[in-house]
């Protein structure tokens, strides 16, 4: 199983940094936030395979595929949020690791507490918000001057405003089942719950869920 299945084709959007602790990297089609837990060795490690990888229409996955890779083996950094972003031909995903919470204008998605990490597929979503847990999340684009095309700089998260697909993908609510928790559309970050076993999931073969009314 590969959790990183699905991600790929190059694609590009504006991304604007949001304030706050912590590094924002984009390379290609990879775009990633790194709480300021995280240790220096991990940020150099995400922004120098991000760089490896991120020209390559498969960068997204094999990304996802080391990292889970490596959590399976052991997770050496618990504690540490992130959040993996890249396009694929059904549109984008997201591999999330600790507290860390992604909204893409209908649902949070964020792991829950026992889990470690998760995966998700989000469609062809106009705009995807990454931070910290807990954290405020902006009703309309940060309207920031500046638009990150390459490179790691400091930040509290992200709003990523993805080009449109040039041919047809899933809709924007299909979404994998996954133990973690998400809300509706809300003002409020997602709640935690209790702990579940489960963890990660096989884009490649995620079954759809009915778009939200």
């Amino acid at each position: 199983m590969s959790i990183g299945a699905g991600f790929g084709p190059a694609r590009g959007g504006r991304l604007e940094v949001t304030p706050g602790p912590g590094a924002v990297l984009r390379f290609g089609t990879i775009v990633a936030w790194v709480g300021p837990t995280a240790s220096a060795a991990l940020v150099a490690y995400l922004a120098r395979e991000a760089a490896a990888l991120g020209s390559s229409p498969a960068g997204g996955s094999a990304l996802a595929d080391q990292v889970v890779t490596a959590l399976r083996a052991g997770d050496p950094e618990p504690a540490a949020a992130f959040a993996i972003v890249g396009a694929g031909d059904g549109g984008w995903g997201a591999l999330l690791h600790g507290p860390v919470q992604l909204w893409d204008g209908a649902t949070w998605s964020t792991p829950a507490p026992g889990a470690g990490w998760l995966g998700v597929l989000l469609g062809e979503p106009a705009r995807i918000t990454v931070g910290p847990s807990g954290s405020t999340v902006s009703p309309g684009p940060l309207r920031s001057p500046f638009d990150l095309e390459r490179g790691v700089v400091p930040g509290g998260g992200f709003a990523f405003s993805p080009e449109a697909a040039s041919t047809p993908a899933m809709p924007a609510a299909t979404r994998a089942p996954t133990p973690a928790h998400t809300t509706p559309a809300s003002s409020n970050p997602p709640r935690s719950t209790p702990p579940t076993p489960a963890a990660v999931i096989d884009l490649r073969h995620a079954p759809a869920r009915p778009a939200t009314p």
